[in-house]
């Protein structure tokens, strides 16, 4: 999903949600990015940024420094004004579900967030109960990230853990229709938006 992010333009000054655990074999990257012998695997996800989806500095922000993040910061709490508008691309490939005051961290997401940037989410869906405070629904993110809110070129897609090769475009409801998904397997949310501007994001519904 990050390789599809990164079709359009490089992803530049990058922030991570916590900082993320490379799960993808060294093989597997090879395979990927056609990467000489001399690829390393990592256990962070920074390298592979910087050298295959050409983030120029990558950070990440976790309320601990036990993984030694860059930026130590509450995501229940708001950010400091200094950290508003600072990157290209914001990553959170799992970290919202544990975050209790999500509506604040869906915001502090935003505000990381530069006009012209994008902000990525893989989240899980259905049929994860335990794994975290939340699982989410795709009408969510189609509303937080509209138009209106000032965001364009939205995208969700669903994925089933237990299928490595079909992936599902959701397409957004329309007003006053429910949009519901139901599967006895785990599914998750791949979801990406472009920010256009700066919104006033207490205004956003």
């Amino acid at each position: 999903f990050l390789r599809y992010a990164k079709k359009n333009k490089p992803f530049g000054k990058t922030i991570s949600i916590g900082r993320q655990d490379l799960d993808v074999s060294q093989s597997a990257i090879k395979s990927f990015f056609g990467s000489g012998l001399s690829y390393k695997q990592d256990k962070y996800i920074d390298n592979l940024l910087l050298d295959y989806f050409g983030a120029s500095s990558i950070d990440s922000v976790d309320i601990s420094d036990y993984e030694q993040a860059s930026i130590i910061h509450d995501m229940n709490l708001p950010l400091s004004d200094a950290m508003h508008c600072c990157y290209d691309t914001v990553i959170d490939g799992g970290s919202l579900e544990h975050i209790y005051n999500l509506p604040q961290a869906l915001k502090n997401c935003s505000l990381l967030c530069r006009p012209g940037g994008q902000i990525i989410h893989i989240l899980p869906a259905i049929n994860q109960c335990g794994h975290g405070f939340w699982q989410f629904s795709p009408e969510l993110f189609f509303s937080i990230y509209s138009q209106k809110n000032g965001y364009k070129e939205t995208e969700i897609i669903l994925i089933n853990l237990f299928d490595k090769k079909n992936w599902y475009l959701v397409n957004k409801q329309k007003k006053g229709d429910r949009l519901e998904l139901n599967s006895s397997e785990p599914l998750y949310l791949l979801v990406k938006s472009k920010k256009v501007n700066e919104s006033n994001y207490e205004d956003i519904n």
